[in-house]
């Protein structure tokens, strides 16, 4: 018994890092990072130029501040974007409605997820989920 413990802490000890260990990792990564790798590729903001969208958001302080950058995004991305601002609650019976329809007449939607009910989080068919 007394071999196999020391066995196993032979395995162990061979997989903790040491402060050597750690500072020649903490040294590769910044050679690599200061090698002139770009962090992140090239992207292609006019990609989707020409489309336009249809924007509900809930009347407050998000939706003004979402409509106040709509101009700089258009001219990002070339998408043009048409929104409307309606009280939350209008605007939760608008999308159940129109989702239920199968022909919503927006195609992004603004919600305030922070007053969902928990049970409307659940998953469906978990045991107190409304939509089982």
């Amino acid at each position: 018994m007394a071999g196999q413990d020391n066995l196993g802490r032979k395995q162990y000890d061979q997989h903790l890092a040491t402060r050597r260990s750690v500072l020649a990792g903490a040294t590769a990564a910044g050679a690599f990072g200061l090698s002139g790798f770009p962090a992140r590729a090239d992207v292609n903001w006019k990609k989707y130029a020409g489309t336009k969208l249809e924007v509900i958001l809930a009347k407050g302080p998000r939706g003004d501040n979402l409509q106040k950058n709509i101009k700089e995004f258009t001219d990002l991305t070339g998408i043009q974007v048409e929104s409307e601002q309606i009280p939350e609650q209008q605007q939760r019976q608008k999308a159940v409605i129109e989702l239920a329809s199968g022909k919503p007449s927006f195609d992004v939607i603004h919600l305030s997820y922070h007053v969902q009910s928990a049970s409307s989080r659940r998953p469906a068919g978990s045991p107190t989920s409304r939509r089982s």
